[in-house]
């Protein structure tokens, strides 16, 4: 698994997404309310070419607390699983 496919997998998982937004009260891939894509589709505004501050947060999150973690253990391990020495 790549850095690509974890994040993916992170980000469609629902519970630690909805945990992510509780803990940092943030709103990662929380829909926009009715008035806000209004509002953005009035002033030509197109959400999608750029990263929101709950985006940037959660890609933080990801490399901090799921990808840097999970390489330092595959890291130390083997093909067995087992810890090598070092």
């Amino acid at each position: 698994m790549d850095i690509y496919e974890a994040f993916a997998e992170a980000a469609s998982n629902k519970e630690l997404v909805t945990e992510f937004n509780r803990l940092y009260d943030k709103k990662f891939m929380v829909p926009r309310s009715p008035i806000e894509q209004m509002v953005d589709k009035a002033t030509g505004f197109d959400r999608s070419k750029f990263l929101s501050e709950s985006d940037r947060a959660f890609a933080d999150f990801f490399m901090q607390c799921i990808w840097v973690p999970l390489v330092a253990i595959i890291g130390t391990n083997d093909d067995t699983g087992n810890e090598t020495g070092g």
